[in-house]
């Protein structure tokens, strides 16, 4: 369990969560650049050809250097994809046990993710289709 996260106020979320910043202002060429990253560099250098900065708290937004480390790229997309979705399908799963009842396409619009994840899951995940309304 990680503590002491350091989240800074400002820059720009990604759809991800990361957190992004201009590296100068846009006016003079400025380009969004993840805050993680940059963190890692000022204390570690360059990142290495072929590798990705990985949050070990979990917490996309955390900016403390001792939070991050190096990993390859199909190492990191894997075990980050695998962590999200997992999180991601469990809690819309959760949700839609609470709240039965509904359509694929109303759950989708609520949850603001696509109608078809909704009916992949209920496909996928048989026992979920009864607090679903299917027709």
């Amino acid at each position: 369990m990680y503590t002491n996260c350091i989240v800074p106020e400002g820059g720009y979320p990604t759809q991800d969560n990361y957190l992004r910043v201009l590296t100068k202002p846009r006016k003079e060429g400025g380009k969004l650049k993840m805050l993680h990253r940059i963190e890692w560099e000022k204390v570690h250098g360059p990142i290495p050809e072929g590798f990705e900065v990985d949050h070990k708290c979990k917490n996309r937004q955390c900016q403390n250097v001792n939070h991050l480390q190096l990993l390859r790229k199909s190492s990191h997309k894997t075990k980050d994809n695998s962590e999200r979705y997992l999180e991601k399908t469990l809690s819309i799963l959760k949700w839609i046990k609470e709240n039965p009842g509904n359509k694929p396409k109303e759950v989708a619009k609520l949850l603001g993710v696509k109608r078809s994840l909704i009916e992949r899951y209920a496909r996928t995940y048989p026992e979920i289709r009864k607090y679903l309304d299917m027709r």
